[in-house]
């Protein structure tokens, strides 16, 4: 996208509102990410104490 902005394919506007959009997006991404690793965690400690029991 952004070669199409210089290349002048897309305006500025346009370009500023989807990359905001992106970003957006990235961070839900990257929070969702964050919770399933986290919960990953958890289960793989729950399952190490059971083994120990």
């Amino acid at each position: 996208m952004y070669l199409d902005k210089l290349d002048g394919r897309i305006d500025n506007a346009f370009y500023d509102r989807m990359s905001a959009q992106w970003r957006v997006e990235q961070t839900r991404l990257l929070r969702e990410i964050e919770r399933a690793t986290v919960r990953r965690r958890n289960h793989i400690w729950k399952m190490a104490v059971r083994l120990l029991e």
